[in-house]
């Protein structure tokens, strides 16, 4: 998109570069979150299957959260996902994505909805790492929704420059 004298001059363009710099240190920020919970799950899930061989009834976890950029759009996404206890030969089969994306409420995702999927052993610090990626989230999807509206405005000033020439 044409950048225009009076589009910079508006600051335009520094506030959309702070805006990938807020969106590129969220992602990070998401990132290392998402790695230090899966980090812990590891271990988790290896004595909660030691525990299993030992005659507990005690399951493995299959929540975990996602990371993941939209392929048209660039936005980050963050999301909680499902990983189905499957055998090898079942996930050969899927083609895309193994895991299974829980969709988050209207109002975002809740104890009680995780709660559904959670083994009660990690319940807690899933709500402790949502409660992290919520604020992630929060940031990214504003940083979103301002670079939406400046391009629209972008392109409405542009539109008016080319009528008047």
């Amino acid at each position: 998109m044409m950048v225009t004298e009076s589009m910079r001059e508006y600051g335009f363009e520094e506030v959309m570069e702070s805006i990938r710099d807020l969106t590129a240190q969220s992602s990070a920020e998401a990132k290392e979150i998402i790695a230090e919970y899966y980090r812990w799950w590891a271990i988790q899930n290896k004595e909660a299957l030691h525990l299993r061989i030992m005659g507990e009834d005690v399951n493995t976890g299959v929540v975990a959260p996602f990371f993941k950029v939209h392929t048209t759009n660039s936005k980050p996404y963050i999301h909680w996902v499902r990983w189905p206890r499957t055998t090898a030969e079942q996930r050969k089969v899927r083609m895309h994505t193994y895991a299974e994306m829980i969709a988050p409420w209207k109002r975002g995702y809740t104890e009680q909805q995780l709660s559904n999927y959670c083994q009660p052993w990690e319940l807690q610090k899933v709500m402790e790492t949502e409660q992290k990626l919520a604020v992630i989230r929060d940031v990214i999807n504003l940083c979103h929704k301002t670079k939406t509206e400046i391009n629209g405005l972008k392109r409405k000033h542009n539109k008016r420059e080319n009528k008047n020439e």
